[in-house]
């Protein structure tokens, strides 16, 4: 539960986090950072993390905060503990979740009271399309927008005034490399006009080297080619490696034009 194809958010969504986007561009809001918080299986492990996250969101001296979550379910007790504890420490927050009929909150309180619902089906029930109720930019703005008026209402001014001279901390450089065409061929690489050949046989290399590993197979899913079967457990991700520096800082190569579905 809580975690199907239609709703999942994988790491290519992350690679491209609307809610970072939209942040990262805001000229009236400071940007502090991203908590990650895991779901837990135990209650009290639940509660224990939710205090946790607030406990780091006020030591960032936050004034407000946006809490996303990819699931439903059991992991609704997760999303809204950690917006119960944020409240209960002043800080007012916007959640983002799936709802829609069938993903509707199993617990609530008193400070679940702004939610931004990104399930787009017109049943109101996750799908088997990946992707389909995502979180997206326009739910990103909405977010924003509702936390500004949150910000107003608790009588914090959301202004246009700089947040003191802009410092370069860290800079990360993409190098975008666009890909035009795939296909297979006698060894891997890029030539002339974006075509990304991968050597044939490459799958084979890679199960003997992993004894875990019983079979690989590798395709490629040409634009257009929507409508076949896929195993729920799947993800997105981008091709991209580290060129130099380190996590958020240096320069990364990227292919684009074409991703990893897992």
């Amino acid at each position: 539960m809580g975690l199907g194809p239609s709703i999942k958010m994988t790491t290519l969504h992350h690679f491209r986090c609307p809610v970072t986007a939209v942040l990262s561009r805001e000229e009236n809001l400071e940007f502090p950072g991203i908590i990650v918080d895991g779901v837990s299986e135990v209650c009290d492990d639940k509660i224990y993390t939710a205090k946790r996250v607030a406990d780091i969101a006020e030591a960032m001296r936050t004034d407000a905060a946006i809490v996303a979550i990819d699931g439903w379910g059991n992991h609704h007790v997760d999303f809204v503990n950690v917006i119960e504890q944020l409240g209960l420490r002043g800080i007012p927050s916007v959640g983002l979740s799936y709802v829609g009929l069938q993903g509707r909150l199993v617990c609530s309180n008193s400070y679940v009271n702004c939610v931004v619902d990104f399930n787009k089906s017109e049943s109101g029930y996750e799908s088997c399309v990946v992707g389909q109720n995502n979180l997206t930019d326009m739910d990103a703005v909405k977010a924003v927008a509702l936390l500004k008026n949150k910000l107003k209402k608790a009588g914090k001014a959301v202004t246009s005034e700089d947040f003191g001279k802009n410092r370069t901390l860290r800079r990360l450089t993409r190098k975008a490399f666009q890909i035009n065409e795939v296909r297979f061929g006698e060894r891997t690489a890029i030539s002339r006009g974006g075509i990304l050949t991968i050597r044939k046989g490459i799958e084979k290399s890679i199960a003997v080297a992993e004894p875990r590993i019983q079979d690989i197979k590798v395709n490629i899913v040409q634009p257009g080619e929507h409508d076949f079967f896929v195993n729920s457990n799947l993800d997105y991700a981008p091709i991209a490696c580290k060129v130099r520096g380190e996590l958020g800082e240096g320069v990364t190569y990227l292919l684009s034009g074409v991703t990893v579905m897992l």
